[in-house]
């Protein structure tokens, strides 16, 4: 569940003909931070959003990079990741955070409850899935991202906003992993500042494996949901 809910955020940064190799590291540190949150204040609003909040500013950093200065995707994640590594060493001082049993209720219930035989993280797997395939491939922005990956240059002179919508993709990526680190919380209740260090192999194994192109331009998030279950 966790592979896929970010796996499909990044699905839509692939297609545009980049990628994210943070993604790994950057959950390490939103599982710190989430962590971090509900040890100090015990308030489960507060852990989920602002973990999200979190996450996003962390793709948003990657998204301007990438986009507005330009700077090679890979290249760029790559050295976020290193930032993200350190930052969840310094947060956590590079021991195990344990979220207590008997914490805020409404965290655990994000996590844990069930609608009959149906695990709630396969309600959220199901519900991110859909949102983002219905943006992908039922809105403008999500055409928008096929024609970047595809053709930069015509769409530039179709006068779509190219540098904005990939800076948005990362966006949602992060938005994804801030997510996935709550989830994950709410479950295992502990954060080990290293624990998902590589992660992001997974990640884009299941996305290429569902038909996404690394060179950007193909794919779509329904395939990434096969590659999720089969990588």
């Amino acid at each position: 569940t966790y592979v896929g809910i970010i796996a499909f955020g990044l699905t839509l940064v692939m297609i545009t003909g980049n990628i994210d190799l943070s993604v790994g590291s950057m959950l390490t540190f939103m599982c710190c931070v989430c962590a971090k949150i509900m040890m100090n204040t015990d308030n489960g609003l507060l852990g989920i959003f602002g973990t999200i909040a979190i996450g996003a500013v962390c793709g948003l950093l990657n998204g301007v990079l990438v986009s507005y200065v330009k700077l090679n995707s890979f290249i760029t994640t790559l050295g976020t990741s290193s930032i993200f590594t350190a930052l969840a060493l310094r947060i956590s001082a590079g021991t195990v955070l344990v979220i207590p049993n008997d914490c805020d209720p409404v965290f655990q219930a994000v996590g844990v409850s069930s609608f009959g035989p149906v695990h709630i993280l396969i309600v959220w797997f199901v519900v991110v899935a859909l949102i983002l395939g219905f943006i992908l491939s039922r809105t403008v922005f999500g055409q928008q991202l096929y024609t970047i990956g595809a053709n930069p240059v015509a769409a530039r002179f179709s006068g779509i906003r190219a540098k904005r919508n990939m800076a948005v993709g990362y966006v949602i990526t992060g938005i994804c992993v801030g997510l996935a680190a709550v989830l994950m919380m709410a479950n295992v209740k502990s954060s080990n500042p290293q624990a998902s260090n590589g992660k992001e192999m997974d990640i884009i194994l299941a996305i290429v494996l569902g038909g996404v192109s690394v060179t950007g331009g193909k794919g779509s998030v329904w395939g990434t949901i096969i590659g999720v279950l089969f990588y």
